[in-house]
């Protein structure tokens, strides 16, 4: 009811002070730097998870598998997003998704510019679903490491999956504004953006693997690409929120999981970002 009412009131607004005379947007003289700083909930394909290395020497790790090689995929994995917003309320603003972005608008008519963005997005290996299990691994039917194609039932023993201290997209965006509408008064200001950019990955993966766990540590393990439309909304020039929808093709070429060993796959997303931010002209 309140987020409804906080519209209501900013419609009400937006309409009194156009009294319906808008007029066109025209680009300043002078080129515009913006910052933002928002929350984003993310969506993932399905995705092949392949994983490749040595069973430890370890008290966790059934004997027959200590020191023997496995190379297997799980296909088909589902995943999901961890927003966990309630954090918000106790001021640890970054345990939430979290995203921000500066960037530039060149000055002249074009409204075009350059963006660098970091995208806190959370993805979560869904436990206990069943999935075809296909290469070498541990076998706990028949005790042995050997080849498999089957349907599994995949949980946390076997294997837990996550880049929770994030799936971290780091991008370059080439910015293209489209101006919607101002008032007379320029006191409310709406544009569109449409920003297509690529750039690396930076996960930090929670990994569990026959119950031998590793939490690592952020590296480059591949790059990503994407294309981003948002909508702001300014308020005397300076001062704006912005709401955005954003997919992207994410390939991990190189995770790192338990000890000396490594999984790779790719997905797809899709992101609703929303933002306050600040911009001011140079």
């Amino acid at each position: 009811m309140k987020t409804k009412f906080i519209l209501l009131l900013l419609l009400s607004t937006l309409a009194a002070d156009s009294m319906a005379q808008l007029i066109p947007i025209t680009a300043k003289n002078k080129g515009t730097f913006y910052f933002m700083w928002g929350y984003n909930r993310d969506w993932f394909s399905k995705s092949d998870i392949h994983f490749k290395g040595t069973y430890p020497d370890s008290p966790l790790t059934p004997v027959e598998a200590r020191g023997k090689q496995y190379d297997f995929t799980l296909v088909g994995a589902k995943a999901l997003d961890r927003p966990q917003f309630n954090h918000i309320a106790d001021w640890n603003v970054t345990i939430p998704q979290f995203y921000y972005r500066f960037g530039y608008i060149f000055p002249g008519e074009n409204f075009s510019g350059i963006e660098v963005g970091f995208d806190h997005v959370k993805y979560v290996m869904v436990s206990d679903q069943t999935l075809r299990v296909q290469g070498t691994v541990y076998d706990s039917t028949i005790e042995s490491v050997a080849n498999v194609d089957r349907d599994m039932l995949v949980g946390d023993e076997f294997v837990h999956f996550e880049h929770t201290n994030g799936a971290n997209y780091l991008m370059l965006s080439f910015v293209r504004g489209m101006p919607l509408l101002r008032t007379r008064s320029e006191m409310h200001t709406v544009m569109c953006y449409v920003k297509p950019g690529a750039g690396i990955v930076i996960p930090r993966s929670d990994v569990t693997i026959n119950r031998v766990r590793k939490n690592n540590e952020f590296h480059v393990a591949g790059y990503v690409a994407g294309l981003e439309v948002s909508f702001r909304y300014v308020l005397a020039g300076h001062v704006y929120l912005e709401t955005a929808a954003k997919g992207c093709y994410a390939n991990y070429t190189n995770v790192l999981t338990t000890d000396g060993n490594s999984a790779n796959h790719y997905f797809t997303s899709f992101e609703w970002l929303f933002s306050l931010g600040y911009q001011f002209h140079l």
